[in-house]
């Protein structure tokens, strides 16, 4: 991970009160041993959460923190918008939400902008204090104050590699709730995030994530091939009777014991993108069973279970050969060959 900006302002606002004040730092802030650190433990923290949402900004061409979010991207080369004055102008779009919220309080914004895996990414999050105990030199106990990144509740992550190709891909993730927490519902409408779940990019992402895991773990081709199996069966299972794919539920079916290891490869990877439930697309995961080829004259199709048997795949030549034709199909061929 590597941090290009970063900064951090702050929010003052009690609970149950209706106004808040802004207290703005004027620089960003060194990126040095301290920052690297609360970032990576930020990161690790945001990405074990099982509660993420995963969407697009609001499609409302008079929202507030789209258009930041554009205007400071559009003029990045000129520096006409510099990272301190965009991470000002979200900062107040926060305060004001927050002011709606009686039972929010304040804390601290912080803006980092990242690469991570050559992607780039921008992370906002209000951060609230804590009150610990320790022991000091003459061994007596004092109270201090320290973040409290236990209770990460406010916190979003623009993928901006996906943001900038405008396409239908979920490049907002942040921590939802079920309920209407009052709370925290604020950060999301402040930033205008808006759930949105692709069930054929959810699909495609949980293949590659199996697919990724069961390669890391270097399973046995008979092994991958039963995880493709129980995999089908669960999707089909759920399409089905028309039910949700709940992720925890899936991992539990398909990995057992090792459930827990998949979902955590799956949290701390950032390019998967996978909500905690979707509905499955169909002709997605159809493609565990059988591939569809097409060319120009010809169509393809076959089962998983067809490959090295009836179909030869040769990677040196890029050639199919099918064998293993039934007689009644070769005189289908003869006749069409023969132009009768």
């Amino acid at each position: 991970m590597q941090i290009s900006n970063a900064i951090v302002h702050q929010i003052i606002k009690g609970q149950y009160t209706s106004t808040a004040e802004i207290n703005y730092r004027e620089k960003e802030n060194e990126i040095e041993e301290n920052l690297e650190q609360l970032v990576e433990d930020l990161r690790q923290i945001y990405n074990t959460k099982s509660n993420k949402g995963y969407g697009i900004f609001e499609n409302d061409q008079n929202s507030g923190t789209p258009n930041l979010v554009e205007d400071y991207f559009s003029q990045l080369s000129t520096g006409d918008i510099p990272f301190v004055q965009f991470s000002k102008n979200i900062t107040h779009e926060i305060k004001t939400f927050m002011e709606q919220a009686p039972a929010s309080t304040g804390g601290y914004a912080l803006f980092i902008k990242y690469q991570n895996s050559d992607r780039d990414y921008i992370m906002i999050a209000m951060l609230k204090d804590k009150a610990s105990v320790g022991i000091n030199d003459d061994l007596e106990l004092n109270q201090h104050i320290t973040l409290d990144l236990e209770h990460l509740n406010e916190v979003a992550r623009i993928d901006l590699v996906k943001w900038q190709e405008h396409s239908e891909n979920s490049y907002l993730s942040f921590v939802k709730y079920r309920n209407n927490d009052d709370a925290t519902n604020y950060f999301r409408s402040a930033l205008r995030c808006s759930a949105y779940t692709s069930s054929k990019r959810c699909t495609e992402n949980l293949l590659k994530a199996v697919t990724d895991f069961s390669q890391e773990r270097n399973m046995t081709e008979e092994e991958k091939t039963g995880l493709r199996d129980d995999l089908y069966r669960y999707l089909f299972e759920k399409d089905r009777n028309k039910q949700p794919v709940i992720l925890q539920d899936l991992s539990n079916r398909i990995f057992g014991e090792d459930s827990g290891e998949f979902i955590s490869y799956i949290n701390n990877n950032e390019t998967y993108n996978i909500t905690d439930e979707f509905k499955p697309h169909k002709i997605t995961f159809e493609t565990l069973k059988r591939l569809k080829v097409t060319m120009t004259g010809v169509k393809l199709q076959f089962e998983q279970s067809a490959i090295n048997d009836t179909i030869i795949y040769d990677e040196i030549a890029h050639s199919i050969t099918i064998e293993n034709i039934p007689q009644t199909e070769i005189e289908k061929i003869e006749r069409f060959i023969r132009g009768n």
